[in-house]
């Protein structure tokens, strides 16, 4: 399997993971994805604790959808 591969295989796991509810893998996530989404989200609304706010909001809608 290539590296590709493998990190399709990764990202499945990650999407059944928060499927299934699997707070370990919404940890995962949290800590592969908040940094870069809070960047984008505090350029939007260019207020810090606002975008922490709605980043927070974010995840939440991820766990519970």
């Amino acid at each position: 399997m290539n590296n590709a591969s493998n990190i399709q295989a990764n990202e499945e796991a990650l999407i059944t993971g928060l499927q299934t509810q699997d707070s370990s893998v919404l940890k995962i996530v949290y800590e592969k994805y908040a940094s870069a989404l809070f960047g984008v989200i505090s350029r939007m609304v260019k207020d810090d604790h606002l975008a922490e706010d709605v980043l927070q909001e974010a995840f939440l809608k991820i766990w519970n959808n």
